[in-house]
């Protein structure tokens, strides 16, 4: 067993939530290494060298999409938390970089308030899923917004990142190397998933 899996095995990283608001009050030199390495599963990792006590905090962002309300919550925190940056990931995902772990319960707080979350932005888990909407339906996107796991759940193995398109043209398992759905029709009016794996 690696360290990282007996690191789970002695509490599992949704656990560490209530250690991260406690650590904001007593300082970035009381942070156990297991616990720093709990962090992950709420978006949050320690930016290198470690010793400057910054950390770079990963946003989940479902299928991209976001609100005008969200982003400028997103823009707020990276103007006094991340020196004004916000990167966009790959993955549809956003990060803060340079944060102080004083001000993770207020970014982890305001993120909440409007409807984001950091949680399982990162670790073992299914770190997001990636969409594209079906044309017919301008509402219908990836519908795992929730596609996180409850404390007390058994913890992934490794991480996994999924995708959900509605078209047939956009097909990003080889550009992901990672499980694929496409929507597709069929000639005798059935609807199904195709399912693509690369990687």
């Amino acid at each position: 067993m690696n360290s990282i899996e007996e690191i789970k095995e002695r509490k599992d990283g949704l656990d560490v939530l209530a250690d991260i608001y406690r650590y904001a009050q007593t300082g970035f030199q009381t942070i156990t290494p297991d616990d720093e390495a709990r962090f992950r599963w709420y978006g949050i990792y320690t930016q290198r060298p470690a010793e400057d006590g910054f950390f770079m905090v990963r946003l989940r962002i479902p299928g991209g999409n976001l609100t005008p309300a969200q982003l400028r919550v997103i823009a707020e925190l990276s103007d006094h938390h991340g020196r004004g940056l916000a990167d966009i990931t790959v993955r549809q995902n956003i990060q803060f970089h340079w944060v102080r772990v004083e001000s993770l319960p207020v970014i982890l707080d305001r993120l909440r308030d409007v409807g984001l979350s950091t949680t399982e932005a990162c670790g073992d888990c299914v770190l997001f899923l990636r969409g594209a909407r079906v044309r017919s339906s301008p509402d219908a996107g990836p519908s795992a917004i929730s596609a996180t796991r409850t404390p007390g759940a058994l913890p992934w193995r490794a991480a996994a990142s999924l995708s959900a398109s509605g078209r047939h043209s956009h097909r990003p398992a080889g550009v992901l190397r990672s499980p694929a759905f496409t929507a597709r029709g069929h000639a005798q009016s059935q609807n199904g998933v195709s399912r693509e794996v690369k990687g």
